[in-house]
């Protein structure tokens, strides 16, 4: 029973998951005209979805700061390589597979040119040759590559 998991009201939880109420769980002991019954919460958790909440507040915190800096600091560029050679879009890419869920979030949100750092952090690039150079597609080939096979990648 590894994807499912009991949690009392209180706990808040990161997963995204859906919560499931039964009033059969209510402890018998807890029921009390003076206290209110304590239900126990099943959580059922994708295996991907505990995958991705594994991101830790530190680096979410860290690729945020670098993602705000790249943006602000390369916004006017047109030079491709000026803005993948910037030093935050670089240290991004120095945060490896753990920072790829934050990244594919970022390009399924906001968009950017995310294909230089996805492409170095998972050795892959779903893009077809013939889509280089098209944002929308390329975009739309990581999106579809994420939803298949990504997000048991990292």
């Amino acid at each position: 029973m590894e994807n499912f998991r009991e949690s009392s009201d209180a706990e808040s939880l990161d997963f995204g998951a859906s919560s499931y109420f039964h009033p059969e769980w209510a402890e018998p002991s807890s029921i009390s005209p003076r206290r209110p019954v304590a239900r126990k919460r099943l959580v059922i958790v994708a295996p991907q979805l505990a995958e991705k909440s594994r991101v830790s507040a530190g680096l979410k915190r860290e690729f945020r700061d670098l993602c705000k800096t790249w943006r602000e600091q390369t916004q006017f560029l047109s030079d491709s390589h000026e803005i993948v050679l910037h030093r935050a879009y670089q240290r991004i890419i120095g945060m490896g597979a753990p920072a790829v869920p934050l990244v594919m979030k970022e390009l399924e949100v906001r968009g950017g040119d995310w294909f230089w750092a996805l492409s170095a952090m998972t050795g892959k690039d779903p893009t077809r040759p013939e889509d280089w150079g098209n944002f929308q597609l390329m975009r739309s080939a990581w999106i579809t590559w994420w939803t298949a096979d990504g997000e048991t990648f990292a």
